[in-house]
């Protein structure tokens, strides 16, 4: 019988799969126990007749330290996007390029006429968002030394932009590129959005994907973990006794641990973990996230002019529309594309209700005018962690006080970083370093 020290990562997403990769290499005995039926969560997809489908993460921003370690340990290879634009607007199309240069700045002029960004208000609030943005550059960013809790404040992303003064027409522009992934924006922390702004928005020449979709690195962590991972095992609680984490009951009864990892968003590790120490329950109930729909679906030819990698909607409930194969051309069969469409929370929200064949059919309808026919079924997930006013600088406490609370149990998510993909793998192994420093000492 093994004398390892057993631990328990919960969840198979980024940060459980990171943690227990990093626990496999630290020479300890990882489980990871993955409540449905497939691992990668956010970070995870799909492989159906020869298209590979992504379902949430698409894309790195150029700080994403740890998420570029990995893929490089890995040898997961990485390659540059492209991100040309369609901008739906006042019943016209406008084209944006990322903005890399004063040739590339010139193109854009055009597009920012059909998008009426070009009013001395328009101008003015630009110009301040710029300013603001560029002041806290250092703080603004998803490297694993993020210091975003440092500016974390009450005030949401709606107020900021009020504090700004920006107009309409540029709070459409900007919330139709990030209701791409986080629904409803304006009630997020300002912390986060001018965070997301700041990567995404200014340093456009620096997004990348590994090559064949995020998904690809999750493929790979799970080659590498082998029979670790147990599927379709949901973990119905964690027995915690005098502050120490025992074990976890499963649907086959009790597993005995040496040590415990959650990794599963923060709401449904709440459900599972009663026990908590109050403070601990008190900064995890500061996490809620986003949510959306999004359909995928094969089609035979390219169902946006050539080029274009996204077509965007601002101020109405049409679904954005991504076609894959721009940039990711493996994801696809020769000669054919993979086509994304979404919705955010409040189109959301009207379609949940709905099965999977009838969500399918109202999308279409929205997209009748742009979208190629095809069809598929849609795919559920939490979208992505609102950072939500005052959030980091909970977790941020939490952290420094959890070892004291709990002497075996860690927490691991995007939401005990920052909330995105390089904060869940940063988090994932951080903990499980922590974990095994604690099991050899």
């Amino acid at each position: 019988m093994s004398t390892q020290p057993r631990v328990i990562v919960i969840g198979g997403g980024a940060s459980g799969l990171s943690a227990a990769y990093t626990l496999m290499k630290r020479g300890l005995r990882p489980l990871l126990l993955e409540a449905t039926d497939q691992i990668g969560g956010r970070m995870g997809g799909d492989r159906i007749d020869g298209f590979s489908t992504d379902k949430g993460a698409d894309f790195f921003p150029g700080s994403y330290d740890t998420t570029f370690r990995l893929c490089e340990e890995l040898d997961v290879p990485l390659r540059r996007l492209s991100m040309d634009i369609g901008w739906h607007r006042c019943g016209r199309w406008a084209v944006t390029t990322p903005i890399t240069s004063a040739g590339t700045l010139l193109r854009n002029i055009r597009a920012a006429r059909t998008l009426d960004l070009q009013s001395l208000q328009g101008t003015w609030a630009i110009l301040k968002l710029v300013r603001s943005l560029k002041a806290d550059a250092k703080y603004l960013n998803y490297a694993s030394s993020h210091r975003i809790a440092e500016m974390d404040t009450d005030e949401t992303y709606g107020a900021y932009l009020d504090r700004l003064g920006v107009p309409e027409p540029l709070r459409l522009t900007l919330d139709g590129f990030l209701g791409l992934t986080m629904g409803n924006p304006e009630e997020f922390g300002s912390t986060w959005i001018r965070a997301f702004l700041a990567e995404v928005l200014f340093k456009p020449d620096k997004l990348f994907t590994p090559v064949g979709g995020c998904s690809h690195l999750t493929e790979v962590l799970a080659d590498r973990l082998g029979g670790t991972v147990h599927v379709s095992t949901p973990v119905r609680r964690v027995v915690i006794e005098n502050g120490k984490a025992t074990g976890v009951v499963t649907d086959d009864g009790f597993m005995e641990a040496d040590a415990i990892i959650s990794s599963i968003p923060a709401t449904k590790a709440l459900a599972i973990m009663p026990d908590l120490p109050e403070r601990i329950r008190d900064a995890l109930d500061r996490v809620q996230y986003s949510f959306g729909i999004r359909v995928v679906m094969g089609l035979d030819h390219p169902p946006l002019p050539p080029g274009w990698s996204v077509a965007l909607y601002p101020g109405d409930d049409t679904p954005s529309l991504m076609d894959r194969t721009v940039n990711l051309p493996e994801c696809a069969p020769s000669g054919k594309s993979l086509l994304d469409l979404w919705v955010g929370e409040r189109r959301a929200k009207d379609l949940m209700t709905l099965d999977d064949e009838a969500v399918v059919r109202a999308l279409l309808a929205d997209a009748h005018r742009n979208a190629p026919p095809g069809s598929t079924l849609p795919q559920y997930e939490e979208a992505v962690c609102k950072g939500l006013p005052g959030m980091f600088t909970a977790i941020n406490q939490m952290r420094q006080n959890i070892g004291s609370d709990l002497l075996n149990l860690r927490i691991a998510g995007d939401f005990m970083r920052a909330p995105i993909v390089n904060g869940a793998i940063t988090s994932g192994i951080e903990t499980a370093n922590e974990v095994a420093d604690f099991l050899e000492a």
